[in-house]
């Protein structure tokens, strides 16, 4: 979907409205907050489904929800850590073997 924002436009995964009707919140695909809007115009700003056409803003979710889509955030943001931090030892390794080999080349040289 997509947030209107005047002439601006965002693609969205999700979009909700407050309890109070004031503040938008719009996310993207991994639970991320791309946007929150207090105060909100609704002359100016509006959600669009994939054709085009304007669609309301749905309540925000329950806490419920929100805590679903916090673990699944986290899950992917620790899954993340744990490649980076596979990929960093890999490579260290790896930089630790060369160097080894580039050393017991230069002492059979000597």
């Amino acid at each position: 979907m997509i947030l209107k924002m005047g002439n601006e436009k965002m693609k969205v995964a999700s979009a909700f409205l407050s309890d109070d009707e004031q503040t938008v919140s719009a996310f993207d695909e991994n639970s991320k907050r791309l946007v929150l809007l207090e105060g909100v115009n609704f002359e100016n700003v509006w959600l669009e489904d994939d054709q085009g056409q304007r669609i309301e803003f749905p309540k925000k979710p329950d806490a419920n929800q929100e805590i679903k889509s916090l673990k699944k955030q986290l899950q992917t943001l620790t899954e993340s850590l744990l490649e980076l931090r596979k990929s960093a030892s890999q490579n260290s390794n790896e930089d630790i073997s060369q160097q080894e080999v580039t050393d017991a080349k230069s002492e059979m040289n000597m």
